[in-house]
Parts: structure tokens; C-alpha cells; sequence
């Protein structure tokens, strides 16, 4: 019987860049046609290759996909709906992330009638002072009207980024924007605190001395975003996630609990875990476009070698991926999954009694233990999630 199994299409143009962003992308002003034949390609290679039968679900990401023309888009989701044989059926979940600036009513209606059901907005921030120093292809003004336009265009779930500990981003305009984010039906948040990355034009700033930049007042605001959020009824099930009763993002719990998903287009990456014990297969694609393009747009045997870097996954590295995906939730990890997995007791290993780790830790309010449907658990609290790395730099 073959897999069913996550798919994520990444899709590496943006017609500019952030000045905090360190995601591998081009810059161009719109995606080549070639590009869609590449992705498409790929996807129907690595269905054969590893007995895909369906796709659980689907996420494009990028860069920008919403720079995708509306027959681009249409396109490529029939496409991939039939490389594994969904002529017809609907994935679980198919999201497109677009930016504020790109969203139309055409736009969102080609996104409907392909069967999308789940779009992501990067909003990031409503003020215009931050967005015009990051240097983000879009204002507040634009970012209301994609709101509005979403609000009365679009039926099916809706989720938008937002970032916490933005230069020049004071508390009261951070939790104005939250708001009015809310007030526009947002169904999923995802509240990222903002990540210096050195090599970005930000991060050379901060690193130069140009920008004098405060990370206990970043972290202090993120937490009054969640505090926030969780008083408009959004329930926090990851570290940064935040949603809605029913609202959860299906495709991102597939990389949380382990699951195989296979990742298509340049820069992607996949997994397929479930070869045999301790010997799952990841890879990378190139991140040269020309090269991408130029293999996968000419036609494959089977047996040929694709431009990806390729990783044996042993049951230690494995093991580590376990609790580092499964603890961001918080659902935490299964007794049951983990023994199967790996042959081991849960419990010893955490050390959940006696003064262990674990134990140390729920005794501080950090972390619990639970029973869902039967199956013993063990997850960190909210306030635990915030010191996620320490527990398992304790652990590992």
C-alpha cells in the first residue's frame, strides 16, 4: 500500500527582500512558467520514487507564492493533485501563503475554485514606521485592504504571521495591531519573535552598532502578544502557533509529529522516516535555480540522481527529532509512539521520576503529564515552552 503524505512546494522568488529575512529566495518580478513544469516534474519523480499514493496535505511556501499568476497557481495544485492519483479529491489541507500586497479577489477566488483551503498572510506588522524600516514590499494601508478583501472574499481558514520584537515596535502599537488582526476574522496566528540573523541587512545593523537592539524587551513582548491572544480566545498548540478550536495548521503538525512529507522545488527539503528503523532519508535541493531548472525540466529516468544533498537519518538523530519537534507542542510526546519508535521507556528516558529532569521540571510548573484517550504523555507548559532549548540541552 503506498504513503500518505505531507507535500510541501516551495516557491523561491520574492519581488523584494526583507531586511530580516535569511529564507533562501530570488529576487525577480514574476515566476517563470518553467518553474511550474520544474516543480511539477519533481513532485511526479519522487511519487514513483518513494510509493506515494495521496497527498495528506499540501503547503506552498516560499519566497512569495502569491507571485504566482492565477493560471500559475490553478496549474500547479492539478498538477500535484494528480501526480499521486487525487484527480478529483481534495487533500486534508492545502495552504498558499501570499503577501498583503498581491492578495485580489481574483487571486483568492482561483485559490477557491483549485481547492485551497487555507491561505497564510504575512502581515508581521500594521505599523508603517517598522514596515518602511524592514524595507517590506507593503504598507499599512495595503495590508488593511488585503484584510478587508479577505474578510468579504474569502470563506475558508485564514492565517496570518505576525512578529514580536520589531525595531521601533512599542507595545502599544505591537497589541493595537494583534487586535485589529483579530477583529478581521483570523482564525490561525502564528507569533513569531523576531530571529537576528547576522547575515541579514538587519542583522549587520545590530551587529555595526547602527541599531541599538533590546532582546529582553523583544522576548517581554512577545509574551504580552501570547497573553494577549489567549484573552481573545486563540488557544496556543505550539510554541509560536496559536488558532482557533479546529483552526490548527494539519500540514505543519506532520513536521511536529514526525511524519514523512516530501519537499519539491529548489531549496525544499523532505523526509521519509518510515524506510526502516534509524534509516530515514532526507534531502535538500539545490538552491540554484539554473541548475534546478535545467535537470528537472528535461526528462528523468528513475534511476537518475537529482541535485539535492542527501542525509542517512540513524535512530539517534532520529530520536533527537522526537522530542525536539514533539515538545514545541502542546500535546508533547506519546508513551505509546516513542516505545514503538524506538524500543525504549519514555519515562526513564525524561527521567519523570525520582527527581529526574522531567520530574524537576513539572515540579516547577514547567512541565506535566497527562492522559489523552489512554495514551500517557508528557509535554512543557506555556511557561515551560519558553525555556524549550534548556530542557533539551538538559535532555540530550
Amino acid at each position: 500500500m503506498g504513503k500518505s503524505v505531507a507535500l510541501y512546494v516551495h516557491i523561491p522568488y520574492c519581488k523584494r527582500k526583507c531586511d530580516y529575512c535569511d529564507f533562501f529566495s530570488r529576487t525577480v518580478s514574476s515566476v517563470p512558467d518553467q518553474y511550474i513544469t520544474a516543480v511539477l516534474n519533481e513532485i511526479n519523480w519522487r511519487v514513483k520514487k518513494y510509493g506515494i499514493s495521496a497527498w495528506r496535505t499540501v503547503y506552498i511556501g516560499g519566497g512569495t507564492p502569491s507571485l504566482l499568476s492565477s493560471v500559475q497557481l490553478v496549474t500547479l495544485i492539478k498538477g500535484i493533485l494528480s501526480a499521486c492519483g487525487n484527480k478529483g479529491k481534495i487533500a486534508d489541507e492545502i495552504t498558499v501563503e501570499m503577501n498583503p500586497d498581491d492578495i485580489t479577489v481574483a487571486l483568492l477566488d482561483a485559490a477557491e475554485y483549485c481547492g485551497v483551503t487555507r491561505i497564510s498572510v504575512g502581515i508581521q506588522s500594521l505599523d508603517d514606521t517598522v514596515l518602511s524600516f524592514l524595507h517590506r514590499r507593503c504598507s499599512r494601508g495595503t495590508s488593511l485592504a488585503a484584510l478587508e478583501c479577505i474578510q468579504k472574499n474569502w470563506k475558508l481558514h485564514f492565517s496570518a504571521d505576525m512578529i514580536a520584537g520589531l525595531p521601533y515596535l512599542d507595545n502599544q502599537k505591537f497589541c493595537h495591531g494583534l487586535e485589529e488582526l483579530i477583529s478581521y476574522g483570523s482564525d490561525h496566528i502564528s507569533l513569531y519573535s523576531l530571529v537576528i540573523e547576522k547575515n541579514t541587512p538587519l542583522g549587520k545593523n545590530i551587529g555595526t552598532g547602527g541599531l541599538v537592539y533590546d532582546y529582553d524587551f523583544a522576548d517581554a513582548q512577545w509574551i504580552l502578544g501570547r497573553d494577549l491572544l489567549e484573552g481573545y480566545g486563540m488557544h496556543q498548540y505550539e510554541v509560536s502557533n496559536f488558532s482557533r478550536p479546529g483552526a490548527e495548521s494539519i500540514h505543519n503538525m506532520a513536521y511536529w509529529n514526525q511524519e514523512n512529507y516530501v519537499g519539491a522545488g529548489a531549496g525544499a527539503t523532505g523526509t521519509i522516516y518510515d524506510i526502516a528503523p534509524g534509516k530515514g532519508i532526507r534531502w535538500t535541493n539545490t538552491c540554484d535555480t539554473d541548475t534546478y531548472l535545467s535537470y528537472w525540466c528535461t526528462e528523468q529516468k528513475l534511476s537518475d540522481s537529482p541535485p539535492c544533498s542527501l542525509e542517512k537519518l540513524n535512530l539517534k538523530t532520529e530520536e533527537f527529532e522526537f522530542f525536539m519537534m514533539g515538545l514545541r507542542t502542546l500535546k508533547g510526546i506519546s508513551t505509546a509512539a516513542y516505545t514503538a519508535r524506538f524500543g525504549r521507556n519514555l519515562e526513564k528516558r525524561l527521567g519523570a521520576c525520582d527527581g529526574g529532569l522531567f520530574d524537576t521540571w513539572q515540579s516547577r510548573g514547567l512541565a506535566c503529564h497527562f492522559s489523552d484517550r489512554g495514551d500517557n504523555r508528557y509535554a512543557l507548559t506555556p511557561q515551560g515552552l519558553l525555556f524549550l532549548n534548556s530542557f533539551l540541552e538538559s535532555l540530550l
